[in-house]
């Protein structure tokens, strides 16, 4: 009799071990694209992993974001991720590793020199466009002409790094331009995982 209460006990303490590394990656994952959304771009770096300050370096790095979001020449609207999948996560030499795949909407919106709103009229827009399409799918972007936003349904995945494989996880966004340098600082098998 006295097993039937213990039996559930080791459930779900075994069901609540197995969601926690999952679940605290995702916590770090959304904490590292609000403190983006906030602009807080000191603790966005603190979220990424080590590996990619040797491809940029971190002041570098809090530049670019900063310009990305602060550009003159385009207004940038992000969301948090609004659907969020992670693959099983692995040991591979001291480090555990996770892939994760995030679904968020991206608006985009252009302006002039002189500070008006650059329209689908316009060449370059037009070309943004379609260049957009043909990178993330024609059924993931549409342009409002009511806002002169093109908004897309941007999938991205991303490789979580963790010392522990519980907690602290730190993330590569994984970006085809940076695939080969990559190759030269991650084990090939979370490159392989991740494709």
């Amino acid at each position: 009799m006295k097993y039937l209460f213990i039996l559930p006990l080791i459930i779900v303490t075994a069901c609540s071990n197995a969601q926690g590394p999952k679940a605290a990656l995702k916590k770090d994952f959304v904490a590292m694209n609000q403190a983006l959304l906030d602009q807080n771009f000191d603790k966005v770096v603190e979220y990424m992993a080590e590996e990619v300050f040797m491809l940029v370096p971190e002041g570098v790095m809090i530049e670019s974001l900063y310009d990305m979001m602060n550009s003159p020449e385009n207004e940038l609207v992000l969301s948090l991720p609004s659907a969020i999948s992670i693959d099983k996560i692995e040991k591979s030499g001291d480090q555990y590793y996770g892939i994760i795949e995030a679904q968020f909407e991206q608006k985009v919106r252009y302006t002039a020199t002189d500070g008006t709103v650059r329209t689908l009229d316009d060449p370059f827009i037009a070309q943004s466009l379609a260049a957009f399409k043909q990178a993330l799918g024609e059924e993931n972007v549409r342009y409002e002409k009511e806002t002169n936003f093109m908004v897309m349904n941007v999938k991205q995945k991303s490789i979580a790094v963790s010392a522990n494989g519980t907690t602290d996880w730190q993330f590569i966004i994984l970006d085809p331009s940076t695939l080969a340098e990559m190759k030269d600082i991650l084990p090939a098998s979370v490159l392989e995982r991740a494709k």
